[in-house]
């Protein structure tokens, strides 16, 4: 009989929970893909979700049957966390299903994110953030990804408190035109 997980003499165990989350996403797409159809959605969703099923499918292949994970375990969050947006803006919201499955995904995203990973969460006020000469503070000509680059081996607290150090520096006399909101953890 076959696993799903794998062997245990052949499978880490953080590779043998990739897999048992890639083949739970690969059913719960079809499933999703099934049932946005039945239920009428957009049908933008009910193909995203089988196109995922596909990618998830594969990725689930790739790890299980070709032993190779690693490479794959951003990818999937991020193409998850990104699905998942989508599917809340198309689908409906709090009312609909989408929130528990975002949990679901984030959940099994910290679970099989690689030791030693760092996550950072943030409100867009941050990435909106300008300066009197109206630069503004975004990853492609801002200041955050360098600011990123110099201070990914800090605490989260450090963290924190520097970048908030950096925004305010960054802003000049300029009030705050957004709320500002930050978590940083480590994954040990």
């Amino acid at each position: 009989m076959i696993s799903v997980s794998g062997n245990k003499t052949t499978f880490s165990l953080e590779h043998r929970i990739f897999n048992v989350v890639c083949f739970i996403g690969f059913i719960g797409c079809i499933i999703l893909g099934i049932l946005n159809y039945v239920l009428d959605m957009p049908r933008t969703l009910a193909i995203l979700a089988l196109i995922l099923s596909v990618i998830v499918g594969s990725f689930y292949y790739i790890s299980r049957f070709k032993n190779q994970y690693q490479m794959f375990v951003w990818p999937l969050i991020l193409l998850f966390l990104t699905a998942f947006s989508y599917f809340w803006f198309l689908g409906a919201g709090f009312q609909g299903t989408t929130l528990y499955g975002f949990i679901c995904v984030f959940c099994g995203a910290i679970i099989i994110l690689p030791e030693d990973s760092k996550l950072f969460f943030y409100t867009d006020g941050i990435i909106d953030a300008v300066n009197p000469q109206n630069t503004s503070y975004r990853f492609e000509d801002g200041p955050l990804l360098k600011f990123l680059q110099e201070n990914k081996d800090n605490t989260p607290e450090g963290f924190i408190l520097n970048l908030y150090e950096n925004l305010v520096e960054f802003r000049g006399d300029s009030s705050f035109e957004d709320d500002i909101c930050m978590i940083a953890m480590n994954v040990d």
